[in-house]
């Protein structure tokens, strides 16, 4: 009864404050909550939440190697080690040549596998995984202009 005894001993003016600031208190409350909400479903229903899966490239050292033979500057790729890799997965590209797929007895590229391909001085060479649902570079390198 304590808190009855309180209150009737406030006056008009007090009351009103008491009731304007509670109120405004519950309106604050009531609007982040709404806020929250809305946010939590607006994240499942717009696909916000879901996680998103990158093509995952296989784990494993590549070298690359350049030799400048009479014919031109020829870049050599060696699997160093990591994960096996079927062959047709990898494709060796220089700049504006036509990309040019791992050709392995066996299929499967391995540590201690080589490829190569003719490639330009100043070239970018890259060594692509082709995966189910994306590509990524494996290693990447420059072909050096000789010195004349």
């Amino acid at each position: 009864m304590r808190i009855r005894e309180s209150w009737a001993e406030l006056d008009g003016a007090t009351k009103v404050l008491v009731e304007v600031v509670g109120g405004f208190a519950a309106l604050v409350i009531a609007v982040v909550l709404v806020v929250v909400i809305a946010a939590i479903l607006g994240s499942f229903v717009l696909g916000v939440g879901d996680s998103v899966e990158e093509p995952r490239a296989p784990q494993t050292s590549f070298s690359i190697e350049y030799d400048h033979a009479m014919t031109g500057p020829i870049v050599v790729v060696r699997h160093e080690g990591g994960d096996a890799i079927a062959a047709d997965r990898l494709t060796l590209e220089a700049d504006d040549r036509p990309a040019k797929t791992w050709q392995d007895e066996d299929g499967t590229v391995t540590a201690g596998d080589e490829f190569g391909m003719n490639a330009p001085n100043g070239a970018t060479v890259r060594l692509v995984w082709h995966g189910e649902d994306g590509t990524a570079v494996l290693v990447r390198g420059h072909v050096p202009t000789p010195e004349r």
